[in-house]
């Protein structure tokens, strides 16, 4: 079920081509929400920017990359995960780039954020012995829903190999996603 396109609901926001000025090279910008996964009650939805060269050379199509960001910009400067990381890589690399704001809502557990929400959560797996707790549980759900999404999208010429980062929880997502 974690691979079956309809129940994703995929939507399109945004879908436009452009020309990066700084590598005067054209991208086109995909704008994608998708229903990921409901965690203890909670029905997760997350958004993502897939950024694709106009132009894919024949050995590079069926390839992808994704990673993690929750914010256009970090530490007030002008540097943009989505355009900086995530446009650029595709230009440079010649695949398509997703950046997927894979999150879960840890106000709608009662907390202030993921971290939080992990740690707790955490101390009740240990309890009740609820593997399922464990934050890269539904992270991981996300992530193979977000590549599923990914892989739909004939633009990105259906990628089916990807090359996936994260940090964090998202990097010890990383070992259980390559595990599934």
């Amino acid at each position: 079920a974690l691979k079956d396109v309809p129940s994703l609901q995929l939507t399109i926001l945004k879908d436009e081509v452009y020309t990066n000025e700084e590598m005067g090279e054209n991208v086109r910008h995909i704008k994608i929400r998708f229903f990921s996964t409901t965690w203890f009650g909670v029905d997760i939805w997350n958004e993502a920017d897939i950024y694709i060269p106009t132009t894919i050379p024949p050995e590079r199509r069926g390839y992808g990359a994704m990673t993690h960001a929750d914010k256009y910009d970090y530490d007030g400067s002008q540097y943009s995960i989505y355009y900086g990381f995530g446009e650029r890589t595709a230009l440079l690399a010649d695949i398509p780039v997703m950046i997927c704001n894979c999150k879960i809502p840890a106000q709608s557990y009662g907390y202030q954020g993921e971290t939080e929400l992990a740690r707790s959560f955490r101390t009740l797996m240990m309890d009740d012995g609820n593997v399922e707790r464990e934050i890269a549980y539904p992270l991981t759900k996300i992530y193979i829903r977000a590549l599923t999404a990914f892989s739909t999208l004939d633009a990105a010429q259906k990628p089916t190999k990807f090359i996936t980062a994260g940090s964090s929880k998202r990097g010890l997502t990383q070992w259980v996603l390559t595990a599934v």
